[in-house]
């Protein structure tokens, strides 16, 4: 008997901690994907953010370049070039400019800040230049340095990414402007090119960072070459690749992309959009990110939360296993020895259980049979076949009636368990709702869970005392019509993905039925399909006027039942799910042949499965 205690002891375990334990899963699952949406969304909204931080970067430089031409002009014009240089020496380092070149109006260097020694170099070929000189146009440009031209400008060495071995390429906004002669008639007397070189530049980075909150990296192509990640993650990351996934959607296909990224030795949520140069070629990326653990912090606090009231549903549920389960193996056990004697023959045994409960009628009943059998041996001590008759009698009607009892006590003991969460869950809103205003969601899937078990109680009951039938005029179609449209169905229509098809017959007529058994049929069935198609498929619902039958098909194309599945697919307690006990289509059968109609299926083991209801008009 002490096994049966501790089966007692982990019943109450499992009917206290699992729905917790399913709380918390669907909880988290929903945190965990709720965090996800809103950590994506925000990114969405920031990446116009972080284009038009970069976009004031180019306007400002811009405006910069251009408002030096009154300078360079008079500069020029004096012939004080080595003033020329200091002031533009001065303005590059306020500026944080990397390089500033000024030109003749034939496109020859006359002054290069970062490298002095190109001085007379011709850049007439240059787009830009051209553009300049010929049709006086500002213009301000994302573009590609390669390792010989970041060498004429003499900062081959600032856009060298440390570990990365490619040749050199730098990614820089530059901007350039003509020299237009304020005293001349506005004519053209060169160029000024200015620019910021990316390459190992925090400038950008931290702006985005600062408007964001975001971290942020720059990849010239799929090369990471400046981001401000938190030391020594970002100096790892530096010189690290794009995903292949991201640099397709992104690089060749020009879409923003926001996903989940590893980087170095963590996981980021991310976003990435492109950037262009001025022949609108995509050259580089503008990337965000936030960590994954800053996402669910919430989803860990409420792991926490939930691994608490695990751990005291279990001290509860032990205690009462100990004290509720002593008390009731001990009258088991009483009724256990008095079978034992009864067996043996010995009718005079009496057993005393006063329990108040089924235990205890069970205990009384027990001892009225045996006086019984008492009496009944009396009468037949003198007939032997007389005797043996009664005792087969006897011992047949003792079991059946042990059986009924035991089946009444089960449902009773469980149903009074139940009822003790329930009052503890009616508790805990009384006292908690106020201050933990969620607490409300979480005690109503508590309840969801005993319902769910006072359910499967229910059908148990149902399987031995079936329901009458109470006949009415029924609308096949409008059951249809009415369970599809439910909120519980449309549910797991959207969340499954599912196609749903009708084609319901308008001639069909109505049929006498009891509507309520009927919609239950249906209800499992369009349940078992759904669940049946956890990625997606299609449910198709047929009713149509059959000769003397209305005929209704359900199909679904979640895939077939498998030979050795389908031999018992209608026996109580047989079922391939993780969750149920295998009545549903059991008590379907049982009410369609109550109708006195037939259920049948039709499946292809890797393609679908098709139950085929048949309805007469008149029962």
């Amino acid at each position: 008997m002490k096994k049966l205690q501790h089966r007692f002891i982990q019943n109450i375990l499992l009917i206290s901690t699992l729905p917790l334990v399913i709380l918390a899963i669907i909880t988290i699952a929903f945190l965990n994907r709720m965090a996800v949406q809103d950590a994506d969304e925000r990114i969405k909204n920031n990446l116009n953010i972080v284009l038009s931080i970069y976009q004031d970067t180019c306007n400002e430089l811009k405006y910069l370049v251009r408002d030096q031409n009154r300078k360079v002009n008079t500069l020029i014009w004096s012939n004080q070039l080595g003033a020329l240089r200091k002031e533009l020496k001065k303005f590059t380092d306020k500026n944080n400019l990397d390089f500033f070149i000024v030109t003749d109006e034939a496109g020859k260097v006359i002054v290069s800040v970062s490298n002095p020694f190109s001085a007379g170099v011709d850049l007439s070929s240059d787009y830009f230049i051209r553009k300049a000189l010929n049709e006086k146009e500002t213009i301000v440009s994302t573009e590609v340095l390669s390792e010989p031209e970041l060498r004429r400008l003499e900062i081959v060495k600032k856009a060298k990414i440390a570990g990365y071995k490619d040749p050199v390429k730098g990614l820089v906004i530059k901007a350039v402007t003509p020299v237009i002669n304020e005293y001349g008639g506005e004519a053209v007397e060169g160029t000024m090119t200015a620019g910021i070189l990316l390459n190992n530049n925090p400038l950008i980075v931290d702006k985005i960072k600062e408007s964001t909150k975001y971290t942020s990296s720059i990849f010239l192509g799929d090369v990471r070459i400046a981001t401000n990640l938190p030391y020594p993650l970002g100096k790892f990351a530096l010189g690290s690749k794009i995903d292949a996934r991201a640099g397709e959607d992104t690089l060749k296909n020009g879409k923003r992309y926001i996903g989940r990224m590893w980087i170095v030795n963590e996981w980021y949520r991310v976003g990435y959009v492109p950037l262009y140069n001025y022949e609108r070629n995509i050259v580089a990326i503008l990337a965000i990110g936030i960590p994954e653990n800053y996402i669910f912090v919430l989803r860990d606090t409420l792991m926490t939360f939930f691994a608490v009231a695990v751990f005291i549903s279990i001290i509860l549920a032990f205690m009462i296993g100990v004290l509720k389960g002593g008390k009731l193996v001990h009258n088991i056990t009483a009724l256990r020895n008095g079978i034992e004697v009864f067996v043996k023959g010995d009718y005079s045994h009496r057993i005393e259980i006063k329990s108040g409960d089924e235990i205890g009628e069970l205990g009384e009943y027990f001892n009225q049979t045996m006086e019984q059998l008492k009496e009944a041996e009396e009468r037949a001590i003198n007939s032997v076949q007389r005797l043996g008759q009664a005792e087969k009698q006897l011992h047949t009607y003792e079991k059946m009636a042990l059986i009924g009892k035991m089946a009444t006590i089960i449902n009773h003991e469980l149903r009074n368990v139940f009822a003790g969460i329930q009052m503890s869950v009616s508790y805990l809103k009384n006292k908690g709702i106020n201050d933990r205003p969620n607490i409300a969601d979480y005690l109503k899937d508590i309840e969801n869970g005993l319902n769910y078990a006072n359910e499967i109680l229910s059908n148990l009951l149902r399987l031995s005392y079936p329901k009458k039938i109470i006949l009415s005029d029924v609308d096949l179609n409008f059951i249809l019509e009415d369970l599809l449209s439910s909120l519980n169905i449309q549910g797991m229509v959207k969340n499954n993905r599912v196609e749903v098809i009708k084609k319901l017959d308008t001639a069909v007529p109505r049929i006498k039925a009891d509507g309520l058994q009927i919609r239950e049929v249906f209800l499992n069935l369009i349940i078992n399909s759904l669940q049946a198609m956890p990625e997606g498929g299609k449910l198709e619902i047929i009713s149509r006027k059959d000769k003397d039958f209305l005929k209704v098909e359900v199909l679904d194309t979640g895939g077939g039942i498998p030979q050795e599945t389908l031999e018992h697919i209608f026996t109580p307690f047989f079922t391939t799910k993780s969750k149920g006990m295998g009545l549903g289509l059991c008590i379907s059968k049982d009410i369609i042949e109550a109708h006195k109609g037939t259920i049948k299926i039709d499946t292809d083991s890797a393609v679908f499965t098709k139950f085929i209801i048949e309805l007469p008009w008149i029962i």
